[in-house]
């Protein structure tokens, strides 16, 4: 089962409704999930990190406030260091907000009404979670860096020649790109190694 979380503030009124609704529609369409509906961003910001790695947000950006919108909300999510797909689901969008959704890694964007496309993207995602190694290590990883800040700079050397930062590989591994999986899997079978040689202790 998967966790779908949905912001839309035109169910202020009806959420536990549509909760069902959308739970029912999901399950005819071969996806078994646990639907949350917000439709306060901030209550969403509030919550969003109480939800395990198992989880899509559909996130429409017509919110009807002034002081923010989804590409804010979208931004701060990011910031928060969470990297759970985002589908933005949305009746419009201006061409400069697609820089702004591609900067904060958007999984895709599906006009809003498009229900096939919506239900075909969350199947994208949800098969991308399941490629995926679970992010506990990148989490440990996160907080080493939090502790030590000045390795963000260290560089990397990896089997295919290339060079990058000890922070450019953390990039990697917490946005699920096909290298960051390569090199989780990388980092896993070298500390089983180590522990097998005895060469390090949990």
């Amino acid at each position: 089962m998967i966790n779908i979380i949905m912001l839309d503030d035109t169910y202020k009124n009806d959420a536990d409704d549509q909760k069902e609704v959308w739970e029912q529609k999901f399950k005819r369409n071969g996806i078994s999930s646990n639907v949350t509906i917000h439709y306060s961003p901030y209550l969403l910001l509030e919550n969003i990190s109480k939800f395990n790695l198992n989880s899509i947000l559909i996130l429409d950006l017509d919110l009807d406030m002034d002081d923010i919108n989804g590409i804010i909300v979208l931004h701060k999510i990011r910031k928060m260091n969470i990297h759970i797909p985002i589908i933005i689901y949305s009746a419009k969008i201006e061409p400069e907000m697609y820089q702004s959704m591609a900067k904060d890694n958007a999984f895709t964007f599906v006009r809003k009404g498009n229900q096939d496309e919506l239900i075909e993207s969350i199947k994208d995602a949800f098969n991308l979670l399941e490629d995926a190694i679970p992010l506990e290590l990148s989490e440990a990883i996160n907080e080493y860096i939090t502790r030590h800040p000045e390795i963000k700079d260290s560089i990397i050397l990896t089997k295919d020649n290339r060079e990058l930062s000890f922070g450019e590989l953390v990039s990697e591994i917490n946005c699920n790109t096909e290298f960051g999986i390569s090199y989780q899997k990388a980092l896993y079978k070298m500390s089983f190694e180590d522990l097998l040689k005895q060469e390090k202790k949990l």
